[in-house]
This record gives C-alpha cells, sequence and structure tokens, in this order.
C-alpha cells in the first residue's frame, strides 16, 4: 500500500476588510444573506453570494427545518437558485460567511463542496471562493478543486 497525503492550498486573512471593495461588497452582501438565514434549531447561520462573470449576483442562506434533512446550507441554495436562473452564465466567484469571532472561518460542508466542484468542472472557468466570518477571518481557495481535491463528477456513475 503506498502513503499519499493530500494538502489544501488556501490563502487567510485576518481582516477581510482590507480586500478590494468589490470583495468586500460581496461579503457584506452574504452578510446580509445570513442575517436572514432561518436557523432555528442549530442557530449558525451562513449566508452565501454567487457572482457570475457578468457581474450578476445570487444570494441564498440556510434554512432549516425541523425534518432535519430537510433543510439546506446557504451555498446549495444560492447556487441552485444561480443556475435554476441563468443555466448557461458561468460562476465567477462564491462568498460564504458565518457569525464566528474565532478568526478561524466555518468552511462548507462536504454536500457543498461536492457541489460547487460538479458546478465548477460544468463550466469553462475555476471557481473562487471566500469563505469569511463576522470577526474578520477569511479563507481563499483559488478553485473548487482545492476545497474539495478527491471530488467526482457523473463520470463516477458510468458503469462500464
Amino acid at each position: 500500500m503506498k502513503h499519499r497525503v493530500i494538502t489544501l492550498d488556501y490563502s487567510t486573512t485576518e481582516d477581510w476588510k482590507e480586500l478590494d471593495s468589490r470583495h468586500v461588497e460581496m461579503i457584506e452582501l452574504a452578510a446580509e444573506s445570513m442575517n436572514s438565514a432561518y436557523a432555528p434549531y442549530s442557530e449558525f447561520k451562513v449566508g452565501a453570494v454567487v457572482e457570475f462573470e457578468d457581474g450578476t449576483v445570487e444570494v441564498g442562506n440556510n434554512q432549516e427545518n425541523a425534518a432535519y434533512p430537510s433543510g439546506m446550507c446557504a451555498e446549495r441554495v444560492a447556487l441552485f437558485s444561480a443556475k435554476a436562473k441563468f443555466p448557461e452564465k458561468s460562476i465567477k466567484t462564491i462568498y460564504i460567511i458565518t457569525h464566528s469571532t474565532d478568526g478561524i472561518p466555518a468552511a462548507p460542508c462536504g454536500s457543498c463542496r461536492q457541489v460547487i466542484k460538479e458546478v465548477s468542472d460544468r463550466q469553462p472557468s475555476d471557481i473562487q471562493l471566500y469563505i469569511a466570518n463576522s470577526g474578520g477571518g477569511l479563507a481563499f481557495f483559488e478553485d473548487a478543486t482545492s476545497l474539495l481535491p478527491l471530488g467526482f463528477g457523473p463520470e463516477a456513475l458510468k458503469k462500464g
């Protein structure tokens, strides 16, 4: 058996408000969406903004439900809504924010990482991710594969 190591390639900052104004604007828009999240069970609110190459944006936030599997994460709410409205447009960036002051942004769950990767694989350019928290911390991922190095696509489901 061969031993292998996977590393995640990303950048961080302790204050996302020092980014250029467009990124700050998008994170603030995600924060507005986060504040409208429906999270009465976990009390963990998340906001997301999907930005297309042409500057069009779509927002999302987590939506919980008493039947726990019926809820959905902010990232998937924003992505599914964005691709339903604009199926042919390429997504440039996803901005995600959570309430936290510990400096470490909460990364998307595995399901969201898989969805982000597959959406990215269906378009000609990679999707960048800015993952922030309300305390100022930020992690930047150049592409979806950096966030999910062993993700898979529809080819894995083909029989053969």
